[in-house]
């Protein structure tokens, strides 16, 4: 390994994604890179918390402790000191990240309601019930980075890269319209304007789509990749309607507790229905419920903000 590989300004450049494709193409080709890559990956293996301030101080501790159990192979004192500076620095930057995170502005659409959130860029959100997003207000202009938990219409100014982390990847774009939605190990990201790139969590590559292009993840790989007509420049829930494209029973049963904001039970056997592609509408809850489940001969009882399905 080259001198310079041992400094650590140098792996500080590297866990910042600053290096220029030489210096990362001779880091990766030597023997050490592994050893450095499982001490990031074990560190990543751990979500930064939203909200709950001693949630994220306990994901702080997780992740020192992930480091310090991490096993590589067996090293002289010459080289664990490079080993430790790495987790010397992942450790500053969680610590940076809660820091910055403790001042983060949090927006959220609870059940029943969708919001826009205007962004100190000039760049606006529209958030679906049941979703929000986490971002820094100061220094956001040049530092265009937020976290998505649900589903978001975004309407990006053209700047310094935008970037939305999902639990599964991360959108890039520098100005355009595009949807995203992430429910559980499910992301599906979709452009309306512009370009728009997804990554996945773990990988390298990146995934570029054009107006039009929809792209589906299950949290491991890309399952599907497809182009839809866009006949209007945003997404049917924005208009008051939900719509799906082979999803399952239980992700339509969500979907309509979250816009209705009632608690539905059915029996179990309705998870194993073919999957579902169709729509409801947000302003009547019953006729919602007809319209998804009367076709697999399915009734309903409403009862307050209490929904039991039925044969």
């Amino acid at each position: 390994m080259q001198e310079h590989f041992t400094d650590d300004t140098f792996l500080a450049r590297w866990l910042s994604g600053e290096l220029t494709e030489k210096e990362l193409a001779d880091f990766k080709s030597h023997a050490d890179y592994q050893s450095y890559k499982k001490i990031i990956e074990a560190s990543d293996e751990i979500e930064m918390p939203l909200r709950d301030r001693q949630l994220r101080w306990t994901y702080l501790s997780q992740k020192m402790q992930a480091i310090q159990k991490l096993r590589v192979s067996p090293v002289g004192f010459r080289t664990w000191w490079k080993y430790a500076a790495v987790a010397a620095i992942i450790i500053m930057l969680g610590y940076w990240a809660f820091v910055r995170e403790d001042s983060s502005v949090f927006q959220e659409a609870k059940a029943g309601q969708q919001i826009t959130v205007p962004l100190p860029d000039g760049s606006s959100v529209r958030l679906n019930a049941g979703s929000s997003i986490l971002y820094a207000e100061k220094g956001f202009n040049t530092e265009r980075t937020l976290r998505l938990d649900g589903e978001a219409f975004f309407d990006v100014q053209e700047g310094s890269p935008f970037i939305v982390k999902c639990q599964n990847g991360e959108v890039t774009v520098l100005g355009t319209t595009f949807n995203v939605r992430t429910r559980g190990n499910t992301t599906e990201l979709t452009c309306y304007s512009g370009q728009v790139g997804f990554r996945l969590k773990g990988s390298e590559g990146v995934n570029k789509l054009q107006p039009g292009d929809r792209i589906l993840s299950d949290g491991q790989e890309i399952v599907e990749l497809s182009h839809i007509p866009i006949d209007f420049p945003s997404p049917t829930w924005m208009e008051g309607r939900s719509t799906f494209r082979k999803v399952s029973f239980k992700y339509v049963v969500e979907e309509l507790e979250r816009q209705f904001d009632v608690r539905i039970s059915y029996p179990q056997e309705l998870e194993a229905l073919p999957l579902y592609t169709g729509g409801f509408p947000h302003d009547d809850l019953p006729t919602a419920l007809d319209i998804v489940f009367s076709p697999v001969a399915y009734q309903h009882e409403i009862i307050g903000k209490e929904v039991r399905l039925f044969k």
